[in-house]
């Protein structure tokens, strides 16, 4: 009989994956600034977003628009590959995970975002 286990990717298809969605998102949100769909105020509400336009409209006030939103744009990635480093660092800590086949039978990924994140 064959298993019905769930198995994962490798911890590289795992990053792979998540470093996409960091580059789509981040992409998407520098596009819809630059082509004027929303501003950076309207990103204010939006908790990721909101706080990196927030530190960068309180640092840099008098930049122009094109860096206000490039350094908003590289706090978002900033704040996300950082999140997604520490968490992914303590559940591969925690799992115990010492081979790649740990990883693809762990019964859950160990490369992800921290809860408010994912």
């Amino acid at each position: 009989m064959i298993s019905k286990s769930i198995t994962y990717a490798g911890a590289e298809a795992q990053v792979a994956a998540l470093a996409d969605d960091i580059a789509y998102h981040s992409h998407d949100i520098d596009d819809g600034l630059r082509a004027g769909l929303f501003t950076l105020e309207g990103l204010l509400e939006a908790p990721l977003a909101g706080d990196a336009a927030r530190d960068v409209m309180a640092r840099y006030p008098d930049i122009e628009l094109d860096r206000q939103v490039q350094e908003t744009v590289r706090r978002i990635i900033n704040r996300l590959v950082g999140d997604l480093t520490e968490e992914s660092r303590l559940r591969i800590a925690e799992s115990g995970v010492c081979s790649p086949d740990d990883v693809r039978w762990h019964g859950s990924p160990v490369i992800a975002f921290s809860p408010p994140y994912g």
